[in-house]
């Protein structure tokens, strides 16, 4: 019984670790057990620093530097290991203003372009930081950022050096104050494309960072979270291909009615992102029914039908330029209207997405 557990524990963490690109997602894999602080760099296997900050590693193989530790307590949140970094520092005597760390990450694959991933960072604010803030941001690139300086990464600079980045932030109208627990940072983002690095951290200046004081320590005047469990996964979208027609599989309306039913929402919601992530397409909506009833009646009919799906996208967001609707009735079946499993494989409705420039 032990050995079929076991193999179950293995079985299951290999699949949940398969769905994660991150590689080390924990910081659990490292050279050497941390002894003293800024021992993440080059320690903690497929992670770096981005700048010349002293990012933190800690691990519970060392009970100085582990759960117990001069930032604080705090459990990590998954395994033995988890990462600090400063995320706003005020020194009026020091010569490095905006002083900032980060944690940066390698992708086990590059990311695919506007392809959909899930973001899920944990973090923790530490015990003994004076200041909580409400802004944290994630950023893919395709090389890793290497500032050499201390001070914070602006990613306007980025922008002039004609890096490709993807930035996911995290900003909310309160701030993270939460200490005795972790505190899950979680958004979708749409991929640029070929990004291989995730850089984490906080990359405002000290005059843009919205901040609260919450602790009276004397030195160092800052605010410092715990970070672990890194995770991107690929979302399951469907791909549509351009110029290609497609049936509705569950886009159901009752008897000579043109309101959609509930059961129909889940498969639009999926047209509807997808269109939402690809702004280079429009998309024509065609509805059709039996022969059973008149010919007036079944035009009107499919084109109403047809009509309420183009205004259920249009009400989720789609730009009403971007979609056309058409009603075809009876003239175009897909077989004999010989029996009633073939009726109802005519009453559809079908679509098809086309590139704007083809149009």
């Amino acid at each position: 019984m032990k050995l079929k557990i076991t193999l179950l524990f293995v079985l299951v963490f290999g699949i949940i670790n398969a769905q994660n690109l991150v590689i080390n997602p924990s910081f659990e894999e490292y050279k050497k057990c941390p002894k003293n602080y800024s021992e993440f760099n080059n320690n903690v296997l497929s992670w770096t620093t981005a700048n010349k900050g002293t990012s933190d590693y800690y691990n519970n193989c060392n009970t100085t530097f582990g759960s117990f530790n001069p930032r604080g307590f705090q459990n990590p949140q998954n395994g033995d290991g988890f990462a600090g970094i400063v995320t706003y520092y005020e020194d009026r005597y020091s010569a490095v203003r905006h002083y900032r760390e980060y944690v940066q990450g390698e992708l086990k694959t590059p990311l695919l372009k506007n392809k959909r991933y899930s973001l899920k960072i944990r973090i923790s604010l530490a015990d003994e930081s004076n200041f909580a803030i409400n802004q944290l941001s994630a950023v893919f690139l395709e090389h890793p950022i290497n500032i050499k300086t201390k001070s914070f990464i602006d990613l306007k600079n980025l922008k002039k050096d004609s890096v490709i980045y993807s930035e996911v932030s995290f900003k909310k109208d309160t701030y993270f104050t939460t200490k005795k627990n972790w505190v899950t940072l979680e958004k979708n983002f749409i991929a640029k494309g070929n990004e291989k690095y995730i850089c984490f951290g906080n990359f405002n200046s000290n005059e843009a960072t919205e901040k609260i004081k919450i602790g009276k320590y004397f030195l160092p005047i800052e605010s410092y979270y715990f970070i672990d469990n890194i995770k991107v996964s690929p979302l399951d979208t469907q791909d549509f291909l351009a110029n290609n027609l497609y049936a509705f599989s569950n886009v159901l309306f009752d008897f000579d009615k043109v309101i959609l039913l509930s059961s129909s929402l889940k498969e639009l919601d999926k047209l509807y992102i997808h269109l939402k992530e690809n702004k280079h397409l429009n998309i024509e909506i065609y509805g059709h029914t039996d022969n059973v009833g008149t010919l007036n009646r079944n035009e009107e009919l499919s084109l109403q039908r047809a009509q309420s799906v183009s205004n259920y996208l249009i009400n989720k967001g789609l730009k009403k330029e971007r979609i056309q609707w058409f009603g075809f009735g009876s003239s175009k079946p897909l077989v004999e209207n010989s029996s009633e499993d073939n009726r109802a494989k005519n009453r559809r409705v079908e679509f098809k997405l086309i590139e704007k420039n083809k149009i």
